[in-house]
């Protein structure tokens, strides 16, 4: 309410008013005939303007305005930190970003329209539950939301002072506790305005999404199988998106696809597990420029069960046709297990080729070039004396191969200067040459491989013979990992194996083994049963010696969720004193560094509890070392999702939001119209104080005097008066 008054008693300076007016008059009436009337005239306004502005300068009037008073009320402010805060739809921003900028660090400042009224303000975040909020900034809270809650507390909050308004930001998204019209019914009974910025918008936001129902399909290892997934246009027009495969962080695959407005298009990917077992695979779109702003959705998991083929393909790249490989292809050709194929340099420029051949171009001589010809087959046996007739950069290829795909490479043949590269995939450090000059027993201990039966019949009698007069190369020591699988009597290891990745690579320093053949019965079993198991076992892929549980899963946003993986020591028995270190990126490219520790009840069980901040795929780099300086590493990812009744629908309740504020005597803004409305309305029935406003402290008063009389002054002597 406002009132206009004056200060000062009227009486002595209105009297005196009149007693210059009566003067200001006599001089107009002894002027009348000398001067012109126009000039007469204007003379006597500027006077009498001048003694009327001094009256009121005399008089000091004021205007007073009844105001709230800041000391006996406060504001709530109420900000929405649920779930469905995350949800892009303000102008670009997600809400919740837009409750920051509308509140950056907790200041009150864009509601400074209403002036005093905001000297208190209370500012509280909700979500399941209420509590006080102090100069951060605001961050989405787990759980569900309740509004009506929120208002209740803010009503009956213990801060001393009644409520003067309270100014809700949220989305109007409210799925448990008090009903928010019922509880703006009690704020229209006790006076109290509920003032409601609305943090949303009301048009339809589109949505791409990716999914897959392909979970543990049955598949064999190498073969084709159908993945099949299903992409969602929840946009209002026809959309062009690329998809992709991917597995191992390799790109297997690419499609454009074309999805019309609010449909679904069901379609496939052909894809070949690379290894048995459980093989996971990562289908993305990418909708970049679209609008699309929900991450979690634009990638999906698919996993197929892969068993090992019923026939093992094995290449072998060679640089001589030795009684060696002949014995080899015999044996293979006999067993209904493998299907043998091989490439053998054999002249200056002629190489021997088996059926492989049908797949190389007529005009490439030498070692296949295409690499997607060798990823056909399980296992490569590799002469190392054939190492310099591989193309540039073969060696690379050979460490996908066994590390990634998860095949096998068994090297073969006498020692001789070897590449790094090729130095790298071998178990041993580095290899040195011997001569047997009889024969001597050879010590087998290789559990991992052979059944202990079948290593039994191996052992009996003489066992396995280092023939005589036979020329062989051995490891001079091995690496951290590595482990020997036959030796002779002097210790020296002829042939050793290590896990590579997700497959193996051993080393085989005996080429005249196929002299067993030809002692006896007894000794031609021998060599079968021991190139049986040893081509199964390095065919099959490896055991991996770090699983990774978590490749695949699906983790909730802001919650407790564990990352569990299970090592194995070079034995392949459970490691319990190994350190594992996680390097994990977020879709942000925020990196996170998380130590895994010793899972309860051992068994190389390691875990570590890891909190997802924000939705989308997370790449994991998992490394385990051990105490002898071996260190495995492997990469896998997961999928962090929002989950929950706050994400069923997430559509923005203008209706809501305006009918608590209607229904409660407030104001209703948009997020856009923060600063550009008269600010919030404040309850009527709080204490009130009263603010005088006087006119002379604006200085308003004087120099309307200085100008009147000024003017006056001029006008005098432009017309010749004193």
């Amino acid at each position: 309410m406002t009132t206009i008054g004056i200060e000062r008693d009227i009486m002595l300076p209105l009297i005196l008013a009149i007693i210059a007016a009566v003067f200001v008059f006599f001089q107009y009436l002894r002027q009348i005939k000398s001067v012109e009337t126009p000039y007469l005239f204007l003379l006597f306004s500027l006077k009498l303007g001048a003694i009327l502005a001094l009256l009121a300068l005399m008089l000091r009037p004021y205007w007073q305005i009844d105001e709230p008073d800041p000391s006996a009320f406060r504001v709530c402010f109420l900000g929405d930190v649920s779930p469905s805060m995350s949800q892009k739809d303000c102008s670009g921003k997600s809400r919740i970003e837009a409750l920051n900028a509308i509140l950056p660090k907790g200041s009150t400042k864009a509601f400074e329209a209403a002036g005093r009224a905001l000297q208190n303000p209370e500012i509280c975040v909700f979500g399941e539950r209420v509590r006080r909020h102090f100069g951060s900034d605001f961050e989405v809270m787990p759980g569900k939301t309740s509004i009506g809650d929120a208002i209740d507390a803010a009503l009956s909050s213990a801060a001393g002072e009644p409520p003067g308004a309270i100014v809700l930001l949220s989305d109007g998204v409210s799925n448990m506790g008090e009903s928010p019209i019922a509880s703006a019914m009690k704020c229209a009974g006790l006076g109290v305005p509920v003032n409601c910025v609305g943090l949303g918008s009301s048009d339809a936001v589109g949505d791409l999404s990716i999914s897959s129902p392909c979970r543990n399909l049955p598949a064999k290892k190498g073969e084709l199988s159908k993945i099949p997934f299903t992409v969602r246009n929840d946009f209002s027009k026809r959309m062009e998106i690329d998809a992709e495969l991917f597995q191992d962080g390799a790109l297997l695959s690419k499609k454009r696809l074309e999805i019309a407005a609010g449909s679904s298009l069901d379609t496939a990917f052909d894809a070949a597990p690379l290894k048995s077992g459980r093989n996971v695979f990562l289908l993305k779109i990418k909708s970049g420029g679209t609008g699309d702003f929900r991450q979690e959705n634009d990638i999906a998991f698919a996993t197929l069960n892969a068993s090992e083929p019923d026939t093992f393909k094995i290449l072998y790249l060679g640089s001589r046709l030795d009684w060696n490989f002949k014995f080899i292809k015999m044996h293979c050709d006999e067993s209904r297990q493998f299907k043998f194929d091989a490439i053998v340099k054999n002249g200056e420029s002629n190489f021997f080729r088996t059926s492989v051949a049908e797949k190389i171009p007529a005009d490439q001589k030498g070692f296949p070039l295409d690499t997607a010809i060798l990823y056909e087959y399980d296992l490569i046996a590799l002469d190392l004396n054939s190492e310099k007739y591989l193309p540039e950069n073969y060696q690379a290829f050979l460490e996908k191969f066994v590390g990634s795909k998860g095949g096998g490479l068994l090297i073969f043949g006498e020692s001789s200067p070897l590449s790094q590269d090729l130095l790298k995939l071998l178990p041993a450090k580095g290899l040195a040459s011997g001569n047997s000059f009889k024969s001597s027993s050879l010590i087998l201990d290789a559990p991992f491989i052979y059944e202990s039966a079948v290593q039994d019949t191996l052992s009996f009698g003489a066992g396995l013979l280092l023939p005589e007069q036979s020329k062989f190369s051995f490891a001079d020591s091995l690496k951290p990992g590595a482990k020997s699988f036959l030796s002779d009597k002097e210790k020296r290891v002829l042939a050793c194996i290590q896990s590579y990745g997700a497959g193996k690579s051993a080393f085989f320093g005996l080429r005249s083994n196929w002299r067993w053949c030809m002692r006896s019965n007894p000794d031609n079993e021998k060599y079968k049963l021991f190139w049986d198991g040893l081509l199964v076992w390095m065919a099959s892929g490896g055991k991996a010696r770090l699983s990774r549980d978590f490749d695949g899963a699906e983790f909730a946003v802001n919650s407790e969720n564990t990352i569990s993986v299970k090592v194995l020591d070079k034995d392949y028995l459970p490691a319990s004193d190994a350190k594992l270190v996680a390097m994990i990126k977020a879709p942000d490219s925020k990196i996170y560094e998380l130590p895994l520790g010793a899972a309860p009840g051992g068994g190389g069980g390691y875990s570590a509890v890891f909190i997802p901040e924000n939705p989308g795929e997370h790449e994991i780099e998992l490394t385990a070392k051990f105490a002898d300086g071996e260190t495995l590493r492997t990469k896998g990812s997961l999928l962090a999702a929002h989950s929950g009744i706050e994400f069923s629908d997430m559509k923005f309740r203008e209706v809501i939001m305006r009918d608590i504020a209607r229904i409660s005597g407030g104001e209703y803004f948009s997020f856009a119209e923060i600063g550009k409305k008269n600010g919030i309305r404040i309850s009527a029935n709080i204490p009130k104080i009263k603010r005088k406003i006087y006119l002379d402290d604006y200085f308003i008063l004087p120099v309307l005097i200085f100008i009147l009389l000024s003017l006056e002054w001029y006008l005098r002597r432009r017309i010749g008066l004193k």
